[in-house]
């Protein structure tokens, strides 16, 4: 009901879902109940409860609560800004293998805004994420490699990188 695939779109109707599922102790349930409160979806935008949402879930190993959650604690939305807790719960998601944590942390480490900046690892994260498919990083580790960034100058890898992204559809590649 959140997007309206099958049925007609009812955010409030989603929400009331999520929060029933939500009790049965659905991790999924309780990130995307956080995703729904954080965007103002089907209730009032709070961003206190999208936090607490995100904890119940993240607090038990799901991936993208702990990606959602890091990213309120670096920003401070919901919650007291804390940039270490905040790199730590994206590092949980990356290293569970969530490929928009990964890349979110190469540009970390490219752009040295949460992080000291350090190529080669914004190469190792970007990579973990690109080798799994992931278009961004897929873009991002070709410019690395045309810029000789965190690597070696290697244009034949840039390209190779670039074409697996255009040919998920990546705009920039």
């Amino acid at each position: 009901h959140a997007h309206g695939r099958g049925v007609i779109q009812d955010e409030a109707l989603a929400v009331d879902l999520y929060e029933q599922a939500a009790k049965e102790g659905v991790l999924s349930a309780w990130n995307n109940l956080g995703v729904m409160h954080e965007n103002g979806r089907g209730v009032p935008r709070n961003e206190a409860r999208a936090f607490e949402c995100y904890v119940r879930a993240a607090d038990n190993g799901y991936s993208k609560a702990q990606f959602n959650l890091g990213i309120m604690y670096l920003k401070g939305r919901g919650c007291q800004r804390d940039v270490p807790l905040g790199i730590e719960w994206c590092t949980k998601a990356a290293d569970q293998g969530l490929v928009q944590a990964q890349n979110y942390l190469g540009k970390q480490y490219e752009d040295g805004s949460y992080l000291r900046k350090d190529d080669t690892l914004a190469v190792k994260w970007y990579k973990k994420a690109a080798e799994r498919g992931y278009h961004k990083a897929q873009f991002n580790l070709a410019c690395m490699y045309e810029d000789g960034r965190g690597v070696l100058q290697d244009e034949e890898s840039a390209l190779e990188w670039y074409a697996k992204a255009a040919k998920q559809g990546n705009q920039k590649a």
